[in-house]
């Protein structure tokens, strides 16, 4: 764990509309945030922003880390989703799946059909949106927020929560008297995996994942965490007891510990995952807590703190103007081809594959197309056609060598960027960075090598800037360039006339009996 981060936890108190922030080093309450009424979902983004949800006043807190807070009216029913890249915020409100701009808190869209809304979610690649109605989970294209798949599970939705690869979604159902457990779905195949049901999980509310294991918070009286092994399906044997009606779950940044959150105890329960040790904080009964997350960033240091640690700093000497390539926004993916075809001439002989080299990815001339978004300020819609270019080394079992120039299947793209509105003048510029390896072992045979790849893409919108920036002096004196010697070649006799270089042989006389 980086040491130079600070760790928060930020957790919503539904009975006296606040927030506590609790020390991730000391364990101890350090701040607190009055929000709206009854608060209930809390998220952290990596920009270190905390959205909170209250839905009795119908608003959401963003809490930045600097400490400054900002409300949005935003009807909601306590659960929300937020996608930083695109600016979005989903929530639910009588029915509705509504999307609202992040910067502006205004709404984007509106889209009926939902019955008994809950729980919101975002895989990690942030192109699909996951919201539990009843007991069925829907699931929305974010780019075209197009429905376009359907989950069911026996009983009411309380969780949802994805793979960090994306493959998988576990979904957690049913309360004390009914059907309850952990449906396991393939998001690849779009299809059910298992359902896992026992004893050991009656009231699932909350999953947080370690590995391939999964957390369940039981919520009920006397509350339990269990564990499930998500690749082989099974309960794991040791239950660990927590306090009263648990809700909410969340791992500490090096996955050693994991936070509990109780609602009618008022305490979090920290649990630590090596020895199943048990330590808590008390929040306060009267608080009722209800939801956690936890914030992982740069410290912050205010200026006079700065002063006392660093007093050895030189004072900038002039502010100066340089013009720089600024990335505006940037995204990246991923792309496999499970079989790109490389093919060999005719009496080559038997070939080997020695080496694949890439160039760096390019966009293919006349195929980049870039469209504002009527619906989204400076977003833009960007198609484009991307290609890498290869080389493969090889050799025949005569010895023959070869070089075999080729390119990797088009790339095609069509993705939403961050793209701000300007002078018409100043010009942005769409660009990519690719790294691309091989993935398989070559199949070769008398005409052709078929191998896997990968690629690694990432799309940036720049543009050149003036910043100005702080000067404290030109660069100090370089050190001297190193003159390159010639390696000198060996005296073989010098060498051997050595006694050090060239020991005694031990075997100069005969072995000893």
């Amino acid at each position: 764990m980086d040491l130079t981060k600070t760790i928060r936890y930020y957790v919503t108190n539904k009975n006296s509309n606040t927030v506590s922030v609790i020390d991730g080093s000391s364990n101890s309450v350090i701040k607190t945030y009055d929000v709206g009424a009854g608060p209930k979902d809390v998220l952290a983004t990596e920009e270190e922003l905390v959205y909170v949800a209250s839905p009795g006043s119908d608003t959401v807190t963003i809490i930045y880390k600097e400490g400054d807070k900002r409300t949005l009216n935003i009807p909601n029913e306590g659960y929300i989703a937020v996608d930083s890249v695109m600016g979005r915020l989903y929530t639910s409100k009588e029915g509705m799946l509504q999307v609202y701009d992040v910067k502006s808190g205004s709404l984007i869209i509106s889209i009926d059909g939902l019955i008994k809304p809950g729980h919101i979610t975002l895989n990690n690649g942030g192109n699909k949106l996951f919201i539990a109605d009843d007991n069925i989970v829907r699931v929305y294209n974010t780019i075209t927020l197009e429905y376009i798949n359907t989950i069911s599970v026996p009983e009411k939705i309380n969780y949802i929560a994805i793979s960090n690869d994306d493959t998988r979604a576990f979904i957690a159902y049913g309360k004390i008297g009914n059907v309850a457990g952990i449906s396991i779905y393939d998001l690849v195949n779009n299809k059910p995996l298992t359902n896992i049901t026992g004893s050991e999980i009656t009231a699932p509310v909350a999953i947080a994942q370690k590995n391939n294991i999964l957390y369940v918070a039981n919520k009920k009286e006397q509350g339990t965490v269990v564990a499930v092994d998500s690749t082989t399906f099974n309960i794991l044997t040791k239950v660990i007891p927590v306090g009263h009606n648990p809700t909410s779950l969340t791992l500490s940044p090096d996955n050693e510990k994991l936070y509990v959150v109780n609602s009618y105890s008022g305490n979090i329960n920290i649990i630590d995952l090596l020895t199943n040790q048990v330590n808590s904080i008390s929040l306060g009964e009267a608080n009722q807590p209800v939801d956690i997350a936890c914030s992982y960033g740069e410290k912050v240091v205010a200026v006079k703190e700065a002063a006392q640690v660093r007093d050895d700093v030189e004072k900038p000497l002039e502010s100066v103007s340089i013009m720089a390539k600024k990335v505006f926004s940037s995204c990246q993916q991923r792309i496999c081809f499970p079989m790109v075809d490389i093919s060999l001439e005719k009496d080559f002989g038997k070939a080997v594959l020695e080496k694949v080299t890439f160039e760096n990815g390019t966009i293919v001339p006349g195929t980049l197309k870039i469209t504002p978004l009527v619906d989204r300020l400076s977003y833009s819609r960007i198609q484009l056609v991307i290609t890498v270019p290869f080389k493969a080394y090889l050799k025949s079992d005569s010895g023959e060598t070869a070089v075999i120039n080729g390119v990797l299947p088009n790339i095609e793209k069509d993705i939403v960027m961050y793209k701000p509105q300007t002078r018409d003048e100043f010009k942005f510029h769409t660009i990519i960075e690719t790294r691309s390896d091989v993935l398989s072992t070559p199949n070769i045979t008398e005409d052709s090598i078929k191998v896997a790849i990968g690629v690694f893409l990432v799309i940036k919108i720049i543009g050149e800037v003036e910043l100005v920036i702080p000067t404290y002096k030109y660069i100090i004196e370089p050190p001297e360039c190193e003159v390159y010697q010639e390696p000198k070649e060996e005296d073989i006799c010098e060498i051997f006339l050595d006694f050090n270089q060239t020991p005694f042989p031990e075997d100069f006389f005969p072995s000893e009996m």
